[in-house]
């Protein structure tokens, strides 16, 4: 149970690193989608399970996996290291960043051995069009098409699996601010799995995100809360029949970037602490 619980908090932290720069907003630099200020060399993370004891006090006691990120001095990433220390033997993934004039390529090893490519191309004002995947044998085994309204919003976005054929795709529509309200799944025949409703503060930062499905088992809403630096404070996931509470905890350098970060429901946590080195 308090693995499943870890998986999970690790997922509402990876949705959420995005939101010291709006969740909606689209990241300028790289530095942006790790909420970062001023001109960040090396961002060094180092994530850990710990637990709420009865004093309040965050006790940690397992190291999860490590991520060291190198930028340009234009905020781009150049390389990416992480350590998984979750499996029995530690495992180091290296994330290689090769720019092109409108495109990017991934290359990732396993202990130095050829894991995936990705290939990412972009349109001329700049936002994502194609997003391939390829394995260790150069297969395509999924790939993601995005195509865009008069405004140069995203209109639809298409995943096809290593077969060629289409999983699935999803519609968006945009309030009067261009943020994206609502948004439609569908599978590959058009039958609409499930409808998603956006709502957004002043600032443009998502405030609530609902899910009807199509068969109505599994609906659920999204609130999320924001500190005064902009950053998540409050997640809360409420269910038919549960409600989850997630609280944000930070510490913070001179720069104003973010130092450590507390991710706690319950009595168990996740740490993420942030060792920061600048140009």
């Amino acid at each position: 149970m308090k693995k499943i619980l870890f998986l999970w908090l690790g997922f509402v932290g990876a949705v959420t690193v995005l939101s010291g720069c709006s969740q909606q907003q689209k990241p300028k630099t790289d530095w942006d989608k790790y909420d970062l200020k001023g001109k960040v060399q090396q961002l060094q993370v180092h994530y850990c399970l710990a637990y709420e004891d009865s004093t309040g006090a965050i006790v940690p006691y397992d190291m999860t996996s490590a991520d060291y990120i190198n930028f340009s001095e234009e905020g781009k990433i150049e390389r990416i290291v992480t350590y998984d220390y979750a499996q029995e033997q530690h495992q180091t993934y290296i994330y290689y960043y090769t720019y092109h004039p409108k495109g990017l390529t991934i290359l990732a090893t396993l202990d130095d051995a050829f894991h995936y490519r990705e290939e990412i191309s972009y349109t001329d004002w700049g936002e994502i069009s194609t997003d391939k995947m390829y394995d260790a044998d150069s297969a395509n085994y999924w790939c993601e098409f995005f195509e865009y309204d008069d405004d140069q919003r995203l209109a639809t976005h298409f995943l096809h699996g290593r077969d060629g054929l289409m999983y699935f795709y999803d519609d968006y529509r945009y309030n009067e601010q261009g943020l994206p309200v609502y948004n439609e799944n569908r599978d590959a025949d058009g039958s609409v799995e499930c409808c998603v409703y956006s709502s957004y503060d002043a600032d443009g930062r998502l405030v609530r995100k609902q899910f009807q499905y199509a068969d109505s088992t599994y609906d659920f809403e999204y609130i999320h809360t924001y500190n005064e630096q902009g950053l998540p404070e409050k997640f809360t996931r409420h269910s038919s029949n549960s409600t989850v509470e997630v609280r944000y905890l930070y510490e913070f350098d001179e720069q104003g970037n973010y130092t450590s970060k507390t991710i706690l429901s319950g009595d168990f946590a996740r740490i993420e602490e942030r060792k920061i080195y600048y140009y």
